[in-house]
């Protein structure tokens, strides 16, 4: 999964300062996205009151986090990236995907339905699910 996830979004770092208060030495460990249409970073400051006691708590457990979260394989409390760091907005898969593409004719949105089987069709190298 980890290639996908780095596909998808890209992950923002804050400076220096604010790294260091939410332990984001995990971020540079192989999950980052760098040129994904998802843009996300951190809505907490270094003034904070709760992001770094969050994460303290976890490691006083002998929990600590134990890798990249995006890497699908971490345990322990981290921070978790979700604001785009242009609009200040929560991030989401409807603002980095559906937006740009409501008005395409050839999109269809079907909500409430469960999905039983994704069929695709291939052509060379290109893959589309119908």
């Amino acid at each position: 999964m980890a290639p996908y996830y780095r596909k998808f979004h890209t992950l923002n770092l804050p400076d220096n300062e604010l790294s260091e208060h939410l332990s984001l030495d995990w971020a540079e460990n192989g999950g980052r996205g760098v040129s994904g249409p998802l843009q996300v970073s951190f809505t907490a400051s270094a003034q904070d009151p709760f992001s770094k006691p969050w994460i303290k708590t976890f490691k006083n457990l002998d929990l600590p986090l134990t890798a990249d979260p995006a890497l699908g394989k971490a345990t322990g409390g981290y921070s978790a990236p979700r604001m785009d760091p242009a609009t200040k907005t929560r991030s989401s898969s409807a603002s980095a995907f559906y937006a740009p593409a409501e008005k395409k004719s050839n999109l269809h949105v079907v909500t409430g339905a469960q999905v039983q089987k994704i069929l695709f069709e291939q052509a060379g190298l290109n893959l589309t699910a119908k």
